[in-house]
């Protein structure tokens, strides 16, 4: 006999946020690129999104109550009134819903990007200007690198944006990367090599409790 299965019991496998490991590894990672400093950067944007989208869904929920409490309050003189301001009411209910379902699953998000942060924090320690200033650098070159490498790997000559990506970049900086790509091979060897600590996320990695109780 077939098993009877509930709307109920499989919406509460929807999961409508990110997973963890599309957070770790097709945002923060891919978005991020290969440095620990790009992906420090891309998890901080992610992070700040977060913690706007938690502010918006507040406004949106005290909105809501003063919506309902409105409502509450109007006289209804005739049965069509009370009907149409009962089936008001139901919507903001059904809103109401979606909204905190909205904020659990943000939530959730921001947790994950904030463990990320601080991992990523722990290891680059601190960051007064010049030492930025050499991280970004090194951040774009990669990403030249990267990119470069994975068009070789498609078998496709250097695409114009990676070319006007090289032209852009200051002078010397400019020749030691033409150098580079004068060497096909090596940037996409580079692709298939772990080139230091690969900052993120081991397989494994165990990691438990929530971490925004000192945002």
């Amino acid at each position: 006999m077939e098993q009877y299965i509930t709307l109920d019991v499989l919406m509460a496998d929807n999961r409508r946020c990110h997973s963890d490991f599309q957070m770790d590894y097709f945002i923060t990672s891919r978005a991020g690129g290969r440095t620990l400093y790009g992906q420090y950067k891309q998890a901080l944007r992610e992070l700040h999104k977060r913690m706007r989208a938690l502010e918006s869904v507040e406004y949106e929920q005290a909105e809501l109550q003063c919506d309902a409490e409105d409502l509450r309050s109007r006289w209804c003189f005739t049965a069509r009134a009370r009907r149409r301001r009962n089936l008001k009411l139901r919507m903001l209910r059904a809103r109401e819903e979606d909204l905190r379902a909205r904020r659990k699953d943000t939530w959730r998000e921001l947790d994950r990007f904030l463990w990320q942060c601080r991992r990523f924090k722990e290891q680059l320690g601190d960051l007064p200007e010049p030492r930025r200033a050499a991280l970004e650098r090194q951040l774009w070159a990669d990403r030249i690198r990267v990119r470069a490498g994975l068009e070789k790997i498609a078998g496709d000559a250097y695409s114009m944006e990676t070319l006007e990506m090289l032209l852009a970049l200051p002078p010397a900086m400019r020749m030691k990367m033409i150098e580079e790509l004068n060497r096909p091979q090596d940037l996409v060897d580079r692709l298939q090599v772990d080139d230091g600590p690969h900052y993120l996320l081991e397989d494994g990695d165990e990691r438990g409790g929530r971490h925004v109780d000192s945002l």
